[in-house]
């Protein structure tokens, strides 16, 4: 039997900035739906008011609130992420973090006394699914570049003879 090499492509990890600036242009991104989703169920009636701090009086959650924190979770989950994105299973680990991540902020609107009207809670756990699930999959999609190592695609034409462009033609 002949032992034949075998190399597979492996992309670099990103730069750090870039995971970081991704995560922030997908928090700005995704706030949009999530603004016209808010906006569509205080249309509907949905009153909106939660108690911050423990405090027992309601305060109302404000359009910039909706805003801020779209693009927040982006930089944090930016940050998260980057730590992640050397290590050979970064996309995958970056993924279930911030999976836990989404799902355990899903537990505050769920930790509201009895006097948050049940349509605010499911509304808000809804918002934290739709941005963390987004932010999810767009950051760890960002950790991995999709350039391949220098010398890698000339390396694999060498070892395999008419695998190359002109052989496709």
């Amino acid at each position: 039997m002949s032992a034949q090499a075998t190399s597979s492509v492996v992309s670099r990890p990103a730069p750090y900035g870039r995971i970081l600036i991704s995560g922030v242009v997908c928090g700005v991104l995704v706030m949009v739906p999530t603004l016209i989703v808010y906006w569509v169920l205080r249309l509907v009636g949905v009153p909106f008011e939660v108690a911050v701090g423990g405090d027992t009086s309601l305060t109302l959650v404000g359009t910039w609130q909706v805003m801020l924190v779209p693009i927040a979770a982006g930089f944090l989950g930016g940050l998260l992420a980057g730590t992640f994105r050397t290590l050979t299973n970064g996309p995958r680990i970056a993924a279930l973090s911030l999976t836990a991540l989404t799902l355990a902020s899903c537990a505050v609107p769920l930790m509201q006394p009895a006097s948050v009207a049940t349509s605010t809670r499911v509304s808000l756990i809804v918002l934290h699914l739709l941005v963390g699930g987004v932010l999810t999959w767009a950051i760890s999609r960002a950790i991995t570049s999709e350039d391949p190592p220098a010398g890698v695609i000339e390396d694999l034409n060498s070892r395999h003879p008419g695998a190359g462009a002109e052989s496709r033609r």
